[in-house]
């Protein structure tokens, strides 16, 4: 899947920072050159970072450049939303209907918010996940579970994937909320397992203790 971008002025664009274009006017340019190497009070120089043997090449402080979107830009836009993805995933095996097999796998993310947004675009509904009875090994890895998905129309299907990838990426959401949750500064003390009153919110607590 695409990661989301934003448009960023000279102002904003930092020394190192790859963009995916830039436009300068009514014209748009997506450059093999995609690094920004230094920012001059007249121009703004580019290069690539992997090839810097290959030079570089001055362009206007007028630019607006394309980005994508860091890892916690990207998460930070659906920690809410990607809640229910991360309680099905980190919930029971699911036992009813799991569908066919599917081969097409894109829309599995590889964070909760990530799998989130998959799901939004490509309009599924996350149903749940199983324990394979065979485990499929794979060139990179062996799949233990299938994760159930249903399409707008009613079709439900699996896909192949590993328990422990589930794992992380449920035990990352957690940590991204507790800091979240942190940051928001919530004034309520709540008892946590070893009776110490930490502050934070109910609602990140619950998460807490699955």
């Amino acid at each position: 899947m695409m990661r989301k971008r934003k448009r960023l002025t000279a102002s904003e664009i930092q020394v190192n920072q790859q963009f995916v274009s830039y436009t300068v006017g009514k014209s748009t340019r997506m450059p093999w050159m995609d690094y920004i190497k230094e920012i001059k009070d007249d121009c703004i120089v580019i290069y690539d970072k992997t090839r810097p043997n290959l030079g570089s090449e001055e362009i206007p402080k007028t630019a607006i450049f394309e980005v994508e979107l860091s890892d916690e830009e990207y998460n930070a836009q659906y920690y809410d939303a990607a809640k229910e993805v991360f309680n099905i995933l980190s919930g029971n095996e699911y036992l009813g209907d799991h569908g066919y097999h599917e081969m097409w796998n894109a829309w599995i993310g590889r964070s909760c918010q990530e799998m989130y947004n998959n799901l939004r675009e490509e309009k599924l509904t996350l149903i749940g996940w199983f324990r394979l009875s065979e485990i499929k090994h794979g060139w990179f890895s062996d799949s233990d579970i299938g994760i159930i998905a249903e399409d707008k129309e009613g079709y439900r299907f699996w896909c192949h994937w590993e328990k422990t990838a589930i794992d992380k990426m449920c035990e990352r959401y957690k940590k991204q909320l507790k800091w979240r949750c942190i940051k928001m500064a919530s004034l309520e003390y709540i008892p946590v397992k070893n009776q110490k009153k930490e502050r934070r919110y109910k609602e990140c607590h619950l998460i807490y203790q699955k």
